[in-house]
């Protein structure tokens, strides 16, 4: 599994807006994409921060949206709100520990 991180540094106040953009916009795209497993979002409101975690199946997964320009289309979707590039980086999962 792979998971890649976007670190978003907000406008002031935006996080209400971000958070409904993430809802309704940006989880209902990813489900729909082959080899998406989940999305996590934390939140620093202290800073205006927001660290989006998510998790595929393959590295290839990742490539494929690259390549059909989806994940620029759903960052472009959060360009107003956000007050520096977001910046992403890929990880190869090691360790995942669920309930047993």
């Amino acid at each position: 599994m792979y998971a890649r991180t976007t670190r978003f540094q907000l406008q002031p106040g935006a996080l209400t807006e971000f958070m409904r953009i993430a809802h309704e916009v940006i989880a209902p795209q990813l489900q729909r994409q082959p080899g998406f497993r989940s999305i996590t979002l934390l939140v620093d409101k202290s800073n205006d921060t927001v660290l989006g975690i998510t998790h595929w199946k393959t590295a290839a997964d990742i490539d494929a949206i690259n390549a059909s320009g989806l994940n620029q289309q759903l960052l472009a979707a959060l360009g107003p709100l956000v007050a520096k590039t977001p910046i992403q980086e890929l990880f190869e999962v090691a360790l995942q520990v669920e309930p047993i």
